[in-house]
C-alpha cells in the first residue's frame, strides 16, 4: 500500500469512528434532553415519535459500526459515512417538524451536521448535503405541530422562551461541533505523523535494498581475493615451519588467516543478507548460544579485550546470524574508539518484556552533534579508509526489523555505551 492511499484510508476510518462515537453521545443527547425538557420546561412531547428516532439512530450506529467487514476502506466506508449523515438529517427533521418546526429554537443543529459534512466528505457530497439541509429546513415552516405546556399554553409564540432556546440550542449545537473538530484533528494529526513515520520507514527500506545489491557485488569481487590470500596465508605457515625464523613467520600466517577468515564470514554474512536467506537463520537465541557464536566470530585480539561471562537470563527472537555481526560491529566500534588494552564491558541482561545487550568503553567518546548523527547512514569521524559509516546504521535497521531498538549514550573522554533491546523470546 503506498503511503498516500494509507493517508486516504486513515483519515476515512477516523472519520467514521468520530461520527459513530458522535451518534451515540446524539442518542443519549436526545433522552436526556426530552426528558429534561418533559419534567422541568414543561413541554408536550411525541413521545412516539423520539422512541421511533431513537430506535432507528441505534440500530444504524450499531449495524454500521467502523470495525464492520462489509464496509472494507474507500467508496463503501465513504458512502456508508454519507449514508449516515443523510440519515440524521432525517432523523433530526422528523423530531423537529413534530416539536414546532421551525420554531424549534434546536434548529441550530442543522449547523452541526454541516460541519460534520466538510470535514468528513468530499466537497461534491459536502454541498449536496448542504442542499438538502436547505429542503430540510424549508419543510419545517409547514409543520401543523406547535411546542404546548402541559397547561395547553403555545411555546412558539413566547418570544422569551424562543431567546432562551436559542441559547441553549447554540450552547448544544457549537459544543458538538468544538467537540468533533478538535478531537477529529488532533486524531488526524496523529495518523498524518504516522503516515510520515511510514514515509521515512519505506525510504530507509529502499536503502537498504540498494545497500543489499552493493553487499551481493562487493562479496562475489573479494571473495576470489580472499581465497588466494588465505591459500598464500597457509602456504607462508608451513614454509615458517621449516624456517629459522619460524616463530614470527608461523605468528604473522596466523593473523593473516584469522583475518582472512574473519573476512570471510563478513562477506557470508553480506552475501545471507543481499539474496534474504537470513529468514531461514530466524530462531529462539540463547545468551548461551549468543556467546557461543560470537565467540568464534571474534578474532584473538578483540576477545582479549573484551570482558564478558557467558551467562544471562532471557532469550530472544532473532537472525543469529543478524545478532551476531550486529554486536560485533558495536564491539569493534567500542574498540577502536579506546586506546590500547582498554577493556570493553559485553552484558546480557534479560528484564521482563525485553534483553538488553550492553556494549560500554571508556574511550574517547562523542559530543551531542556526533551522537545524534551517529546512526545516519554514511556519517563517520573515521577516515575513509577505515570505513563508509553504515556500521551503526545497519544494527539499528536490524533492531527496527525485529521491533527493537538501538540507543546510545555518550560524553566527551567518558566513552561510550550502545545498548540493543529486543523483545524476549515468548
Amino acid at each position: 500500500m503506498l503511503a498516500s492511499d494509507y493517508s486516504i484510508e486513515i483519515n476515512e476510518r477516523q472519520g467514521h469512528r468520530w461520527l459513530w462515537r458522535l451518534r451515540w453521545v446524539q442518542a443519549a443527547g436526545l433522552f436526556a434532553g426530552s426528558l429534561a425538557a418533559h419534567s422541568f420546561v414543561h413541554v408536550q412531547l411525541p413521545w412516539g415519535v423520539i422512541a421511533f428516532v431513537l430506535a432507528i439512530l441505534l440500530a444504524s450506529n450499531a449495524v454500521i459500526h467502523p470495525g464492520a467487514r462489509f464496509l472494507g476502506s474507500g467508496r463503501r466506508r465513504e458512502v456508508a459515512i454519507m449514508a449516515l449523515l443523510v440519515l440524521d438529517l432525517v432523523l433530526l427533521t422528523v423530531v423537529l417538524f413534530f416539536t414546532g418546526g421551525a420554531h424549534n429554537p434546536f434548529t441550530m443543529l442543522y449547523l452541526l451536521l454541516i460541519v460534520l459534512a466538510v470535514m468528513l466528505l468530499r466537497p461534491s457530497a459536502a454541498w449536496f448535503l448542504v442542499a438538502l439541509t436547505v429542503v430540510a429546513f424549508i419543510l419545517l415552516f409547514g409543520s401543523p405541530h406547535r411546542l404546548m405546556s402541559h397547561a395547553g399554553e403555545a411555546l412558539c409564540h413566547d418570544m422569551d422562551f424562543h431567546l432562551r432556546g436559542m441559547v441553549l440550542g447554540l450552547a448544544v449545537g457549537g459544543a458538538g461541533v468544538v467537540y468533533f473538530v478538535s478531537s477529529l484533528t488532533r486524531a488526524l494529526a496523529a495518523r498524518r505523523r504516522e503516515v510520515e513515520a511510514l514515509r521515512t520507514r519505506m525510504a530507509e527500506q529502499g536503502k537498504v535494498v540498494e545497500l543489499s545489491a552493493v553487499a551481493a557485488t562487493v562479496a562475489h569481487e573479494v571473495a576470489t581475493p580472499l581465497g588466494t590470500i588465505a591459500v598464500i596465508g597457509r602456504d607462508l605457515e608451513l614454509f615458517g615451519c621449516a624456517s629459522a625464523s619460524a616463530g614470527d613467520i608461523r605468528e604473522d600466517a596466523r593473523l593473516i588467516r584469522e583475518a582472512v577468515a574473519s573476512c570471510q564470514k563478513s562477506l557470508h554474512w553480506l552475501s545471507g543478507r543481499a539474496s534474504g536467506l537470513e529468514e531461514a537463520d530466524i530462531q529462539v537465541v540463547s545468551a548461551a548460544l549468543f556467546y557461543d557464536q560470537l565467540n568464534s566470530f571474534l578474532n584473538s585480539d578483540e576477545r582479549t579485550r573484551l570482558r564478558y561471562e557467558p551467562t544471562g537470563a532471557g532469550a530472544v527472537r532473532a537472525s543469529l546470524r543478524e545478532l551476531v555481526m550486529s554486536v560485533a560491529i558495536l564491539i569493534r566500534n567500542s574498540l577502536d574508539a579506546s586506546a590500547d588494552r582498554q577493556i570493553v564491558d559485553l552484558i546480557w541482561e534479560g528484564g521482563a518484556e525485553a534483553v538488553s545487550i550492553h556494549v560500554r568503553d571508556t574511550g574517547s567518546g562523542m559530543d551531542a552533534e556526533v551522537l545524534e548523527k551517529a546512526k545516519q547512514p554514511f556519517f563517520t569521524t573515521k577516515s575513509p579508509d577505515q570505513g563508509l559509516g553504515l556500521g551503526l546504521y545497519l544494527v539499528d535497521v536490524f533492531c527496527q526489523r525485529f521491533d527493537g531498538s538501538l540507543d546510545l549514550t555518550s560524553k566527551p573522554g567518558s566513552g561510550t555505551g550502545a545498548t540493543l533491546s529486543l523483545p524476549k523470546a515468548s
